[in-house]
């Protein structure tokens, strides 16, 4: 037996019970009352109920794209790609001119996307970008693909 049919019933009880005319039609006002803000509730449980589902199918489908690794990190593009590609290739440590030369762009282009690149764990500082001791001559710096790199690439470039 539900609340209102309680309260119904209730009402029933107070009309043999000799209560007022008065008492019995408030009591049956604050019912009807209360059969509207059940039904309200009711449709609004229901509408929430819904919107809880569709943002739980939205935040699965979200989770299985990062985990699947399609989805690029934030700032990746096609010369990210690239100089990730390049690495994965080479096998070996790089400077950033040598893949300036090779992606005809601008080292400091290379070197924005090595700091990306960095910052995602995907490649590292293998050795060098200081001077040559007797000779003077700068060795320019090498970077080389770390598991995170080689990942990306595994799932994403090839």
């Amino acid at each position: 037996m539900g609340t209102s049919d309680l309260a119904k019933e209730a009402l029933r009880i107070a009309g043999t019970a000799g209560l007022s005319k008065d008492v019995i039609d408030l009591l049956k006002e604050k019912i009807n009352l209360l059969d509207e803000k059940v039904d309200d509730l009711t449709s609004e449980n229901s509408s929430l109920k819904s919107e809880n589902y569709d943002l739980r199918k939205q935040l699965e489908s979200l989770l299985e794209s990062q985990s699947d690794g399609t989805s690029k990190p934030e700032g990746f593009d096609d010369t990210t790609d690239a100089i990730l590609k390049l690495f994965f290739d080479v096998h070996d440590s790089i400077p950033a001119e040598l893949i300036a030369r090779e992606l005809n762009i601008q080292t400091s282009i290379v070197r924005y996307h090595f700091d990306l690149l960095s910052e995602h764990d995907m490649i590292r500082r293998m050795q060098g970008g200081t001077r040559g001791f007797v000779s003077g001559v700068a060795s320019p710096a090498k970077y080389g693909l770390c598991k995170a790199g080689r990942e990306y690439v595994v799932k994403n470039l090839i």
